[in-house]
Order: structure tokens, then C-alpha cells, then sequence
């Protein structure tokens, strides 16, 4: 801030050796003009000039979050005869943060009447060492608006849940639309795609939201310790009609994935009958898919 009358020609360097900072045209140096004040001003007034710094990451990799530092010199004239007024410090903390989010080919679903306000959760997580923000946006419709937060923040290696609601018109029409969430990575990061889609019924159905769902495991069996085998066998009652475990999802599509990368997917299991259900999910005539436990990937899991 130049709060003299006379214009200030400054000049600011970057301290050299650094590759990673610079300015906007990828430059160490930018020297600019501060004009001076015109008229009366009150004290500590004056005319403002604003620099933008940049730190281009590329190529470094880190384990974890490490900062890396520089001097912005701050010289009053020219670089051969000016005058060094004074230093800047500039910090950059580098890391990484890497979104999980569930990816399927089954859309987040708001099943609802018009004029009916429905909320869904999106469960997401930060697997990085730096805290991941995210910028969010969702065009409205004639169906109705959605609304969440704009702006949200994951620490490092947590768990975060985003609620989305849907408010739907009075004139909303009777059928299914799909709409696109999005969500930005700032600064200059990736955009990740949602797709929410609205059903919007004359008479509410419960079951609707589980009507396309299909198994996707191998099987399962219902567990009751206090029956035998044998009562097992002559209670036909006791078995099901159907497969006890319903999925968010029919199918599990991993698309484009970079070769030597790998992406992970999340499913979202229910039990629906009243009794505790036994899994085993395994992965056959594949070392290309595994399970992700706690202990690690795996090949073959028990819940």
C-alpha cells in the first residue's frame, strides 16, 4: 500500500533457487508502478496493488504433509541500483488429499410427493494427509430445488457425511428426473459428478427405493443358534422367500481406470428380516479385484 503522493517503483523477486513458487506467468520477478495518492485521505490510506503468488506442485510426492519455503524480496527500484525495503515469508504445505466418495451406477434417491421435503446422506471421506475442501453446486429444476452445504471441509483420514435435501413444487410433475451434483476440489483440483435423481409419486411407496435392487453377493444364511439343523430343514417357514441382504447397487462398474492405478468402491448393505444374517463375499477366477477389511485387501471376508 502506497500512502505517499509520489508513485513507488518496486520490484519483487523470488529468492532463487525455487522451483516450486512463482508468479502468475511463471515468472521469479514482476516489477509494477504504485501510483501515489490524489486529494485528502485519512491516515494509513492509500492505493493498494495486489500480487498473486503460485506454488505448482507437479511432480513431488510426499508420504506425508511437508512445508516448503521461500523469501519474497520486496525492493524499492530497480534490481541492478534499488533498494531492499524488506522480506516476505512464503510457506506451502504440500500433501495430499484424495476424495472417497460411493461411486455406482445406482443414483442417490428421493422418492417423494409434491410438496414434500426429503433428505438423503452421501457419505464421504478424505484418505489424504491434508484437509480436503470442497465446493458444491446443484442446479434447481422445475421439479423442485435441492439444498447442502456449499462449502465443506474433511480433516485428514475422516469420515464426513453430506446431507442433500430436496424440496419438491406443488407443480412438480408426476415422474423421474435426474439431476448432477457437483463437487470441486479447490483450490484447482478434480470435479467429482453425482447424479440425485427425483421421483416424484401420487401415493407414497416405502419400498420403492429397494424395488431395482438385486444380490450381489454370493449368498447368505440367517443365523439362529437356538434351532437345529434338522428344525431348520422341516420349518419351511423359517427360510425365506427372498434373499435376505439387499444392495444399493446391481452391479459394481469400475470405468476408465488409469493402468497401474487402483479405485476403490464402496456398497451399501441392508438386512431385511429381523434376524442376525451371516455374509461370506468372495471374489473369484480374479487377482485383479480384492476386499478392503481392516486388517487390509483381501481375497475373502466374514460379516
Amino acid at each position: 500500500v502506497n500512502c505517499g503522493v509520489c508513485a513507488v517503483p518496486l520490484l519483487l523477486e523470488i529468492r532463487q533457487p525455487d522451483d516450486l513458487f512463482s508468479f502468475a506467468a511463471g515468472t521469479k520477478e514482476s516489477s509494477f508502478t504504485i501510483p501515489g495518492v490524489t486529494g485528502k485521505v485519512a491516515d494509513g490510506q492509500g492505493v493498494a496493488k495486489e500480487i498473486e503468488v503460485f506454488i505448482s506442485t507437479r511432480g513431488v510426492n510426499v508420504d506425508q504433509p511437508r512445508v516448503f519455503q521461500t523469501e519474497l524480496m520486496v525492493i524499492l527500484g530497480d534490481k541492478e541500483e534499488g533498494i531492499l525495503l524488506g522480506t516476505v515469508d512464503i510457506l506451502g504445505r504440500v500433501g495430499s488429499a484424495k476424495l472417497r466418495i460411493k461411486k455406482s451406477a445406482s443414483p442417490v434417491m428421493f422418492n417423494c410427493l409434491p410438496g414434500e421435503i426429503v433428505t438423503e446422506s452421501l457419505q464421504m471421506r478424505n484418505y489424504g494427509n491434508i484437509p480436503l475442501i470442497l465446493d458444491m453446486m446443484v442446479e434447481d429444476t422445475a421439479q423442485g430445488s435441492f439444498s447442502c452445504d456449499k462449502n465443506i471441509k474433511i480433516s485428514p483420514d475422516t469420515d464426513f457425511s453430506l446431507t442433500v435435501t430436496f424440496t419438491c413444487s406443488l407443480q412438480a410433475n408426476i415422474t423421474t428426473s435426474q439431476h448432477t451434483l457437483y463437487l470441486m476440489v479447490t483450490p484447482n483440483g478434480p470435479k467429482h459428478l453425482i447424479t440425485l435423481q427425483t421421483s416424484v409419486m401420487d401415493t407414497k411407496d416405502t419400498n420403492r427405493e429397494f424395488r431395482t435392487s438385486r444380490p450381489v453377493l454370493s449368498f447368505g444364511v440367517r443365523k439362529n443358534p437356538d434351532m437345529s439343523p434338522s428344525q431348520k430343514n422341516s420349518n419351511n417357514e423359517d427360510v425365506p422367500a427372498v434373499f435376505p441382504v439387499e444392495s444399493d447397487r446391481p452391479l459394481m462398474n469400475f470405468f476408465s481406470v488409469p493402468v497401474g492405478s487402483q479405485e476403490e468402491q464402496l456398497i451399501t448393505l441392508r438386512n431385511s428380516t429381523s434376524d442376525t444374517v451371516c455374509l461370506n463375499m468372495i471374489i473369484r477366477e480374479t487377482e485383479s479385484f480384492s476386499l478392503s477389511v481392516p486388517a487390509g485387501a483381501v481375497l475373502t471376508s466374514q460379516l
